[in-house]
């Protein structure tokens, strides 16, 4: 859906852009560490670690250094998986168990083509495969895709050439999640083993919870921007906006919230 704009009136969008810039915090008072930057944002793109490490530090007061970002990796104080698009983010642990619920079955069903093209498509041999990546995780060790890739071979699963989508299934199924990394290399862990314990979320306190986060971390915004960046679609996001009490402002026919 493309949006309508009206005729410029002033072009005067600096109150909304330096605002952004403070939320995100790249301008104003600077987060004290990179796990308080996570819980403000929400989530923060990691498809590229190192860039996103960086993305971290440049938003904190004082040094930090790759070495920290992996400790805080490690530690299981950060997690990277793939969640509200089909791409890898960095969030907090409290946060990965609900915002997997939510977004998981969407990016799910972004995935059915590629799962076609590798065998995937069957809910029963998906179900299979996730029950041997759970298997081979349940000792508690944390393994790069090629050691589970052996693993699954002992568990009569074929992982030649789709051992990626597999991962990223059973991370989108919350089985796997990330591990302590390995030089340059992901690990993944068993889920339960690094995400805390909580009860379900009821989809609409979800989809209110997820704009609230949005906008504290990125507002104003639009319910295009929260669609885009959550994963969800237009009408949810404008019911998460009026469900968290966001407060609408026209602007050259577009509202922000």
């Amino acid at each position: 859906m493309t949006a309508a704009y009206s005729t410029p009136h002033d072009g005067d969008w600096s109150s909304l852009r330096i605002e952004r810039l403070r939320r995100q915090g790249l301008v104003g008072e600077p987060f004290v560490a990179p796990v308080d930057v996570v819980e403000a944002l929400g989530a923060v793109q990691a498809q590229e670690y190192v860039d996103a490490g960086w993305a971290l530090a440049q938003r904190c007061a004082g040094a930090v250094t790759a070495a920290d970002v992996d400790g805080l990796v490690a530690s299981g104080e950060l997690l990277r998986t793939h969640v509200l698009r089909p791409t890898w983010h960095f969030v907090r642990p409290a946060d990965a168990r609900w915002m997997l619920e939510l977004t998981g079955p969407r990016v799910l069903r972004s995935l059915a083509s590629p799962f076609r093209v590798n065998a995937m498509d069957d809910p029963a041999e998906r179900t299979r495969i996730n029950d041997a990546v759970a298997a081979v995780l349940a000792d508690g060790e944390h393994l790069t895709r090629k050691e589970i890739a052996e693993r699954l071979v002992q568990r009569g699963v074929d992982p030649s050439g789709r051992i990626t989508f597999i991962t990223a299934s059973a991370e989108l199924e919350r089985i796997a999640i990330s591990g302590t990394p390995r030089g340059s290399q992901q690990t993944f862990a068993a889920f339960d083993d690094r995400v805390p314990a909580s009860d379900p979320v009821d989809r609409d306190e979800a989809v209110a919870r997820l704009a609230e986060r949005y906008l504290r971390g990125h507002g104003p915004a639009t319910p295009h921007d929260l669609a885009w960046w959550g994963g969800i679609t237009v009408g949810d996001a404008r019911a998460g906006f009026d469900a968290c009490g966001a407060v609408a402002e026209e602007r050259e026919g577009l509202t922000y919230y």
